[in-house]
């Protein structure tokens, strides 16, 4: 395949679509320009599936993977935390179904005292992703990016939710959820996380990509261990052979790893590793932590290795041959569990996020003032089947936008309410499509005459006001009571009269 020219001026939609149908690379402006289009919501659904299944005919690149995974980078909302640090995650599509490695994997590595930023979401094709089973253990995720950050140091892991931090790639939404197939988004999330740690070790299902991962992290100077199984398992296990690709000092070396025959480990089938829904997976976890041995120990002990090899700072990680390597990675992660260290990390965890949102009045989470930093607030909307929105207010005598208590949307209307700002946008009617809900913005559209005109905000898309804030729509959540049902709904609450659509 040959590649278009970089320097080509102005690149167009048709021009670029031709080229890959043609099975012809683009070059990284060009794709770095049509990222940009789709991130800033400048092109219609219609040329971003042209893209995504054009791009998965053709294949992928490393060039424009990187391109691709750059230009996202620049429009999410970035943070840092002090020193090194490492990311643990699989980018799911194997099918196998199986318990939450990677999330029980950073938890032991953090007891390593090796500091965790995960990035990542809840289930895609899986039953649990890791935001579910971490919600399910009793760890708060919606807190500002600053308190996000300092968790990092306070507890030595946090967590980074990507739909929160990658705002803009709600524009790609209907495109992805009208195709319905894996495209090349599916393997961004690795390659994107906020805080870009100095090491990652990440899981890849798919055979092609792999490579082309480690090809990315190669392009950035990062150490990385990228593997697959050979069965398509997004772990490494002692479920047969395995691929890996180390990624060092900007070059990639192959390795081939059978971990039963290599480490000694008990040869196991993915059956062994299977997981259900959250809470089942919690509870594995949670087991795991207190020392429970079996084959999902050993894997969680084998993934957390892959993460220190990549780190390379613990004794016996940093040299030697792949499989010394991680020798020396699976006996200190298996002193974290042993000596308490990562059930310790968990129970601090716990702790810190439910300290930063403390109980108000009423018993809900009040959100934590923060003058500089904006707390999420969750608003539910009352529409059946709709899902829930985050968003941020300001009303009359704030000096800045600042968090909002959790209520329904109707008890926004409200004279101190003068700005309202929503990660949303309605082309047609009083909908929005995310991801498989449908959100009610009629109670939302009716405040957009206090203040910065809503209205015309929400109808148009709100992408960047007052110094770029959003607000975020985020899949539903199943609300508990302590006997474990969900509550009943409360009646709709009638609409005043006079309200205009």
């Amino acid at each position: 395949m040959t590649s278009v020219h970089p320097g080509l001026p102005d690149p167009t939609w048709p021009g670029l679509l031709s080229a890959l149908v043609s099975r012809t690379d683009v070059s990284g402006p060009h794709m770095a320009w049509a990222m940009d289009q789709i991130m800033s919501g400048d092109v219609s659904p219609v040329r971003v599936a042209g893209l995504l299944v054009a791009l998965r005919s053709k294949g992928e690149s490393v060039v424009e993977l990187t391109a691709l995974a750059d230009t996202m980078l620049a429009h999410a909302v970035r943070f840092e935390v002090p020193g090194p640090s490492i990311d643990l995650v699989g980018t799911g599509g194997d099918r196998m179904h199986t318990v939450n490695v990677s999330t029980m994997a950073a938890l032991v590595v953090a007891g390593t005292g090796t500091t965790v930023v995960k990035h990542g979401n809840r289930a895609a094709s899986s039953s649990s992703g890791s935001a579910d089973v971490l919600e399910a253990l009793g760890i708060r995720l919606d807190h500002s990016v600053d308190r996000i950050a300092a968790l990092a140091t306070e507890v030595g892991i946090t967590f980074c939710f990507a739909q929160v931090f990658h705002p803009s790639m709600r524009h790609a939404g209907t495109a992805r959820g009208e195709l319905g197939i894996p495209t090349v988004f599916n393997f961004l999330g690795p390659l994107t996380n906020p805080a870009q740690p100095r090491a990652t070790a990440v899981g890849v299902a798919d055979l092609r990509m792999a490579p082309l991962m480690a090809g990315v992290f190669a392009s950035r100077g990062t150490s990385a261990l990228v593997f697959r199984g050979a069965d398509g398992l997004d772990e490494l296990a002692a479920t047969g052979p395995a691929q890996v690709w180390e990624v060092r000092d900007g070059s990639v070396v192959e390795h081939t790893l059978d971990a039963a025959r290599d480490l000694g480990l008990t040869s196991i089938t993915p059956a062994d590793l299977r997981g259900a829904d959250a809470q089942h997976n919690a509870e594995v976890a949670r087991r795991l932590l207190a020392g429970e041995p079996g084959p999902v120990r050993e894997t969680v002990l084998l993934n957390a290795a892959a993460a220190l090899v990549a780190d390379g700072r613990l004794p016996g990680t940093d040299h030697g041959d792949l499989v010394a390597r991680l020798r020396a990675g699976t006996e200190h992660a298996a002193h974290a569990i042993d000596a308490g260290a990562a059930a310790a990390v968990l129970e601090r965890w716990v702790a810190a996020s439910s300290a930063c949102l403390p109980e108000g009045r009423d018993g809900r989470r009040a959100a934590r003032p923060a003058p500089s930093v904006l707390e999420p607030s969750v608003l539910e909307t009352e529409s059946e089947g709709c899902s829930q929105v985050v968003l941020r207010v300001r009303t009359e005598g704030d000096e800045g936008l600042g968090p909002l208590d959790p209520l329904d949307l109707a008890d926004l209307v409200r004279d101190d309410v003068r700005q309202l700002l929503v990660l949303a946008h309605a082309d047609e009617g009083d909908q929005v499509d995310f991801p498989g809900h449908r959100v009610d913005l009629a109670d939302v559209r009716d405040l957009g005459d206090r203040g910065r005109d809503l209205g015309d905000a929400v109808g148009s898309g709100v992408d960047e006001h007052d110094g770029g804030q959003h607000g975020v729509i985020m899949p539903r959540r199943r609300r508990r009571c302590r006997d474990g049902l969900v509550p009943d709904r409360p009646p709709r609450r009638p609409r005043p009269s006079g309200r205009a659509r």
